[in-house]
């Protein structure tokens, strides 16, 4: 019994501690969403 529950309670703790929602994999810092019109315009010029 002290055996099985060596595998058991640290899986459940594993499980338990894997489902918050701390890791968000959508966002991209390097992505952003806004950018101003003068670091726009030379690119622009470029293409």
């Amino acid at each position: 019994m002290i055996r099985k529950l060596k595998y058991i309670i640290p899986a459940v703790i594993l499980l338990a501690s894997s489902c918050k929602k701390s890791l968000d994999i959508n966002t991209d810092p390097y992505s952003p969403t806004s950018v101003s019109e003068n670091k726009l315009l030379p690119a622009a010029q470029l293409a």
